[in-house]
């Protein structure tokens, strides 16, 4: 895949057949010879190297960061609901059952709810936060809802300009004259395998985006 500006109007074009000499601007019609960007292509650079090293040891380490918190907390939680099975049971021994039975409601009911809001609210919040500060993990912008009325040229430049780098584009072919009249409208979007509804979530710039869009 080949990416580049026009050099005729400057927008920005995609192409994904990469042995092709020449290709066409989809805006203004300008024939482009591909060799000159096909070169720059190959030519990469020392700090484009050290650049995709250093995202990729912050994903290890945000990986790992993340899980060993987690691992506390799961462990912490059991903790805290033996402490309570233990206290209820206490309870049960030296003032009767019925207050056994109040402090185990009590007492489970907010360990559970706490430690479940940490587990799968808190910890998952706080972890995409911190990656979005540190510029491991990009938000997928909310000012292309709703996808179904955009045009899937404006979306896959604007996933671009947000730094995403992993975005294919395909043509399910399915625009008739009388039938459909969507021409270039978005069918779907799909990221790491996962369709998607909604934008504001946080991924990794090279995560997998496939836009399926509607056409002749």
């Amino acid at each position: 895949m080949i990416r580049f500006n026009c050099p005729n109007c400057n927008n920005e074009l995609v192409i994904n057949k990469e042995d092709r000499e020449y290709a066409f601007c989809e805006y203004c019609g300008q024939k482009i010879s591909l060799e000159k960007y096909r070169r720059e292509k190959t030519e990469v650079s020392e700090e484009d190297i050290f650049s995709k090293w250093i995202i990729c040891k912050r994903n290890e380490a945000e990986t790992k960061q993340t899980e060993m918190l987690r691992e506390k907390c799961i462990g912490l939680w059991i903790m805290s609901i033996s402490a309570v099975i233990l206290i209820s049971f206490f309870s049960y021994v030296i003032a009767g059952k019925n207050v056994g039975l109040l402090v185990l409601l009590f007492t489970s009911a907010v360990v559970i709810i706490g430690g479940a809001y940490m587990i799968f609210l808190w910890l998952p919040y706080r972890t995409e936060n911190n990656a979005l500060k540190t510029g491991v993990k990009i938000r997928f912008p909310k000012n292309l809802e709703p996808f179904e009325e955009k045009n899937y040229k404006t979306v896959r430049n604007e996933l671009y300009n947000a730094g995403f780098t992993d975005i294919s584009c395909v043509n399910l072919h399915d625009v008739k004259i009388g039938i459909m009249q969507k021409p270039d409208r978005i069918a779907s979007i799909t990221v790491g395998g996962k369709m998607l509804y909604f934008g504001g979530k946080a991924y990794y710039p090279d995560v997998k985006i496939v836009i399926r869009y509607h056409g002749r």
